[in-house]
């Protein structure tokens, strides 16, 4: 099916908008009055400061509506943080089907680096003021015009992978898929929107979504083409794509697409030693809190991972397909060591403090190990894995 086509039937393709915003925030000056541009760490530590920003990734399917929001900001204290994090969440969830807070990042290492006595429990007027700067950067967001239907007509999705159970009904009848390769970047069935797999793994606070789709997807890449994709949540959306080798000319790359399109039920071509469960939620649930989700002293700064790897734990049937960072192999590492448990698939990339697992061990009481080493085992469990 060609995008034209797609464009002049949305009443049975059930096309997908999509609008993102990104707005930049600016601290005052005197929120850090430690910084001295005229050292490399307190250059660096400025650049963070500078950095600080808010991103909205909006998404309609089939009339239901979400909302991906990512914050990104070194003038919060944890506390404000964390409660800044649940009234953006219940604000948009008066207008969304499904709304994921994908991290509040408080503080950064360049300027805790740039003065040791640094305190993140910061003044309270400036930390208000921050907060308020959020919050109106992120109505500007979601109120953002530029809407686009996606080149995509999402016509095939399994079980469990939109944000809404209604939106789901409306198209679980559907046969088939089309997507669109943007330069070997990036796969749009992943990503929905055509971003590199930004919201490939979307949580919501009701847990309806898995991202099991675009985990079936990319084992059938890897498969039969050889490419392992990696998630891009929490990085740019003009990041480098999501596969870590890419069909290196355009014919392999347009046979790619011909070939997912002529078979979209992948998850028939994944072995059997792939849709073995993992680690069951009773024994996940050990290391989680009464909320259900895992310990964020467990894994960095940020409950991001937490979230999404419940939501694949729920929801999801592969055991470890692909490493898709290094954070996520130590999660993987900790999570075997700590439970006794087969290895779960984390499909996250989020800029955590990845640091804290190492030296902490976490909640669980397990050890991190170092990356490359758990790195280099979680491939050799993937090669045994895919014959």
């Amino acid at each position: 099916m060609q995008l034209e086509e797609v464009k002049q039937r949305p009443d049975t393709t059930g096309l997908l908008r999509v609008a993102t915003a990104t707005r930049r925030l600016k601290p005052a000056d005197d929120f850090y009055p430690h910084v001295d541009s005229a050292s490399a760490d307190d250059a660096q530590a400025a650049r963070s400061r500078d950095s600080s920003h808010v991103t909205a990734l909006i998404m309609e399917v089939a009339g239901a509506r979400s909302v991906f929001i990512s914050i990104e900001c070194a003038g919060l204290d944890r506390a404000r943080a964390m409660r800044l994090r649940r009234r953006i969440a219940d604000d948009a969830s008066a207008a969304f089907d499904a709304v994921h807070i994908a991290s509040v990042r408080t503080s950064s290492a360049a300027l805790r680096a740039a003065d040791a006595d640094y305190n993140i429990e910061v003044d309270q007027r400036h930390s208000d003021m921050i907060a308020e700067q959020i919050i109106g950067s992120v109505k500007d967001c979601l109120a953002h015009p530029s809407v686009e239907v996606s080149a995509h007509a999402i016509r095939y999705m399994p079980e469990g992978f939109f944000a809404s159970r209604r939106a789901l009904d409306e198209v679980a009848d559907r046969e088939v898929f089309t997507l669109e390769f943007r330069d070997g970047r990036g796969c749009g069935v992943a990503g929905l929107c055509g971003l590199p797999c930004y919201p490939a793994a979307l949580g919501s606070r009701n847990d309806d979504v898995s991202g099991d789709f675009a985990i079936y997807l990319a084992n059938y890449l890897s498969l039969r083409w050889g490419v392992r994709p990696v998630c891009m949540i929490g990085a740019s959306v003009d990041a480098p794509g999501c596969f870590s080798t890419t069909p290196q000319d355009s014919g392999d790359l347009a046979q790619m697409r011909a070939d997912l399109v002529a078979q979209p039920k992948v998850v028939e071509e994944i072995p059997l030693s792939l849709r073995e469960p993992r680690i069951s939620t009773l024994s996940l649930k050990a290391a989680c809190r009464r909320d259900g989700r895992l310990e964020t002293d467990v894994f960095g700064a940020t409950s991001a991972p937490c979230d999404l790897v419940c939501t694949l734990a729920d929801y999801g049937d592969l055991r470890v397909f692909a490493v898709p960072a290094e954070l996520s192999a130590r999660i993987g590492a900790h999570l075997r060591e700590a439970l006794d448990a087969p290895l779960p698939i984390c499909w996250c990339q989020c800029d955590c403090n990845a640091g804290r697992l190492e030296s902490t061990g976490g909640a669980t009481g397990g050890q991190g190990g170092g990356a490359q080493g758990v790195v280099r085992e979680l491939m050799t469990f993937i090669e045994r894995s895919i014959p």
